[in-house]
């Protein structure tokens, strides 16, 4: 993704795949991979979304040690590190409130809580928790879905849409096979696809013909 992206890339990296130790090895092979943020959690592995029922989260020394292992393994101080806390859900809104800003003090760059179920919730976070903060829009999970004027007016910075694009795609991917499957052919598609060359210059395909006439022969 980096090779083929000019813009920075944010990684998941779930719970850091282990202890503190894993974490710090995960995160120098994340930045080798040219990632700009990555982002650690503090569930039980093996994890679920943060929207999802039955979510259990680690002890909260054991997240911060992780927090603090993945800052220091950075190699560059422009890669951030996202600390997320799933502790809302389960153990309430306090102790997430808490876990944040302990994230933050041990040198998290963005703090994340998932998964708050009101306004009020984003409120509370936004007005206590200090640093950097993100918000996560999942369209159907548990959070309100608020604008970015709104999010920035409570203090949020960071806004994601982690599966907005995939669930876009996967509609309208299911429906352009059910019209071909029942027209027998893509006509009533063709004004929302791309042209082939529309597609050969997503690709770049003439910087590969470049290539090729460069060193042919």
């Amino acid at each position: 993704m980096v090779r083929v992206c000019s813009l920075p890339v944010i990684t998941d990296a779930d719970t850091g795949y282990g202890d503190a130790t894993s974490v710090h090895a995960n995160v120098r092979l994340l930045e080798a991979a040219g990632a700009a943020a990555i982002q650690i959690e503090d569930q039980v592995w093996p994890k679920r979304c943060g929207h999802m029922v039955g979510k259990e989260v680690i002890d909260a020394d054991a997240a911060v040690r992780k927090i603090a292992s993945a800052v220091a393994a950075r190699r560059h101080p422009e890669t951030l590190i996202i600390a997320r806390t799933d502790a809302l859900h389960p153990l309430g809104l306090e102790e997430a409130l808490t876990r944040a800003r302990r994230f933050h003090d041990v040198g998290a760059d963005v703090v994340f809580v998932d998964a708050p179920e009101s306004v009020d919730h984003l409120r509370r976070i936004g007005s206590t928790v200090p640093g950097t903060l993100m918000a996560n829009m999942s369209e159907g999970g548990r959070t309100p879905l608020l604008g970015a004027e709104e999010l920035g007016a409570l203090g949020f910075k960071i806004i994601i849409y982690p599966t907005a694009a995939l669930r876009v795609a996967s509609q309208h991917i299911q429906q352009f096979f059910a019209d071909l499957r029942e027209a027998g052919n893509s006509d009533l598609w063709h004004a929302r696809m791309d042209s082939l060359d529309e597609l050969n210059a997503l690709v770049g395909l003439d910087r590969y013909l470049a290539l090729d006439a460069a060193f042919a022969g």
